[in-house]
């Protein structure tokens, strides 16, 4: 193994940021809109959180290690940004299916 096997850097960076691209569909929410509005608005973020990643995948060589340090760091920064728990659950779990 490599010293590049854990430096990870890159990686929490960018979880970090998908993190930041989370928090602020969040806080840009329109409390005006109608439920259907605000699925498809979900939907979307959530799309484009997953071409976000799988980009990210396919650009760089990520090993075990470093899918785990940018899954962490995103959890981290959405849960310390007041998200809800259960919330973070399930947007981690989105990310983790898409780096595999």
């Amino acid at each position: 193994m490599g010293v590049t096997f854990f430096d990870a850097r890159a990686e929490n960076e960018f979880g970090k940021e998908l993190a930041s691209a989370v928090i602020e569909y969040l806080s840009a929410r329109n409390l005006g809109k109608t439920d259907k509005k605000i699925f498809e608005k979900e939907r979307a973020m959530i799309d484009r959180i997953i071409n976000l990643v799988c980009r990210y995948r396919n650009e760089h060589r990520l090993n075990f290690y470093k899918k785990a340090k940018l899954a962490n760091s995103f959890k981290w920064a959405l849960l310390e940004s007041g998200c809800s728990t259960d919330f973070v659950d399930e947007m981690t779990k989105i990310l983790v299916i898409q780096l595999r």
